[in-house]
């Protein structure tokens, strides 16, 4: 299930930790992982943070925290 799936991802991401695979790398690096007994292959893991530490890694993680921060400073200081 889910888990699994989750699981594998997380595996994936420690395979290239700080740069991910690239943007829509489920097409070109989709995960597999076992659903029971049957072997699964999903282009993307369900679940946002995963999906952005496979795509961009921590540095692409980082650059969209920063940028929800800068933007919620803006926001936060309009008048």
């Amino acid at each position: 299930g889910r888990y699994d799936l989750y699981q594998a991802a997380m595996e994936k991401i420690e395979k290239r930790p700080l740069t991910g695979y690239g943007v829509k790398s489920g097409i070109t690096h989709p995960i597999t992982y076992k659903w029971g007994k049957i072997d699964a292959e999903s282009k993307h893991p369900h679940n946002v943070v995963l999906e952005i530490f496979l795509d961009a890694g921590i540095l692409g993680m980082a650059g969209l925290l920063y940028f929800v921060w800068i933007m919620g400073k803006e926001i936060a200081t309009r008048e």
